[in-house]
């Protein structure tokens, strides 16, 4: 059974419209995939699965070697009468929504407004290429902190080592 076991809806996005389906290998039942738009597991990253698309969702059962996803995507490549299907490896997505030169510039303009541009433009001239990787630094870990202590942590994965399978 997948990860999903038997939940009623999605954990991520509440949708109840999780289909099951037998997959089937050479006549023989051998696992239920549970589908969904999301999966919620705390466990997902480093994680191996399959999909019978280059591009889409992902949310095949994750496996924790590649040959078990290897194994399982040839079941149910062959059980859709199709030729090849892929293997990737999650990983958690990397995203920041920090651009220092747009903070500095808003900075900047602020500042402008309150005592000048002649002024504003003193402080901004003394700012060093070091004291902006300093504070993109701060402003990052800021924003990793916030992301965990508010769980808005995405409840997705990316995918790696991308690879075709021949059945």
């Amino acid at each position: 059974m997948s990860n999903l076991g038997k939940e009623k809806f999605c954990a991520d996005c509440d949708k109840s419209e999780i289909k099951d389906e037998d997959i089937f290998c050479d006549g023989i039942k051998v696992n239920s995939v549970r589908y969904a738009p999301c999966k919620k597991s705390e466990d997902k990253f480093g994680k191996w699965t399959f999909n019978l698309n280059k591009d889409g969702f992902w949310n095949y059962e994750l496996f924790e070697s590649k040959k078990n996803a290897v194994k399982e995507g040839e079941c149910v490549a062959k059980n859709r009468s199709l030729n090849r299907f892929y293997i990737g490896k999650t990983k958690e997505p990397v995203f920041s929504a920090i651009d220092v030169d747009s903070i500095l510039e808003r900075a900047w303009e602020s500042l402008s407004s309150e005592v000048g541009i002649d002024l504003a433009d003193k402080w901004y001239e003394n700012i060093n290429s070091k004291d902006v990787s300093r504070l993109e630094e701060m402003l990052c870990d800021t924003f990793e902190k916030w992301k965990i202590e508010t769980n808005n942590v995405p409840k997705c994965y990316a995918i790696t080592e991308f690879e075709e399978i021949e059945v």
